[in-house]
């Protein structure tokens, strides 16, 4: 149940819990090296913060980040998305009402891709420190796949569409630029920053990227693979 990479082309790095138990210390290897695009970007743990591997959670491994634990990856080339890019994951909440932030990438003064849950059960979306987009989540606990499309080729508006359970659900667009910032921003996963402010409360897997905006069928087809629910 392994993502055939050539099945959906773009994918520059996908991390999931099969391929690198959580250990102290350890990290969890991608599996971008076997993607036409990809090269070796490793999720670091922080040290006593490693999000917690669980061996079956929904019939798959899965990580636990316990609202303090995060990876980290520096910055590279594949993972500096410019005009258009795919950031998915499957996601289960704990709690419903604070700030879970699912993907970061910042550099000094500015969130260049910033993907949260936020208190309202909104998704929440900052591009380039001001562009912002939202949708309705709603208060479930169980297992979602949710995905980030972004396409600078749009109209400004439509730029950002973000699925649910491989559905478009109606997102509400504002000042998104036609390009990203392209950085040399570290990637978070799971919090904010480093320090782990705004932790994910809750578990994830098969986090991954795609340099180029994917349609509604191959989100769904993504979907397929490491079915949580």
């Amino acid at each position: 149940m392994y993502l055939p990479f050539n099945s959906i082309p773009g994918c520059v790095a996908f991390w999931d819990a099969t391929r690198g138990l959580v250990r102290a210390g350890s990290n969890v290897v991608t599996a971008a090296d076997q993607a036409p695009l990809g090269i070796a970007d490793t999720l670091t743990g922080q040290a006593g913060a490693e999000p917690q591997f669980v061996a079956n959670d929904g019939g798959w491994p899965c990580f636990d980040f316990q609202n303090t634990r995060l990876f980290n990856c520096p910055d590279s080339t594949d993972l500096s998305a410019t005009a258009a890019f795919t950031v998915a994951a499957w996601i289960k909440r704990a709690n419903i009402g604070g700030t879970d932030v699912i993907w970061q990438q910042y550099a000094v003064g500015q969130r260049r891709i910033f993907i949260a849950l936020d208190a309202s059960n909104n998704f929440q979306t900052e591009i380039n420190n001001l562009g912002t987009a939202t949708a309705a989540f709603g208060t479930s606990t169980a297992w979602n796949h949710i995905a980030w499309v972004f396409d600078g080729s749009l109209a400004a508006a439509a730029r950002i569409q973000i699925h649910l359970n491989g559905a478009a659900i109606a997102t509400t667009c504002t000042s998104v630029a036609a390009a990203l910032l392209d950085t040399t921003s570290a990637l978070i996963v799971g919090a904010n920053d480093a320090s782990g402010a705004l932790g994910f409360d809750g578990k994830m897997d098969s986090v991954c990227a795609f340099s180029r905006a994917l349609t509604l069928a191959e989100v769904n087809a993504l979907k397929g693979y490491h079915p949580h629910a």
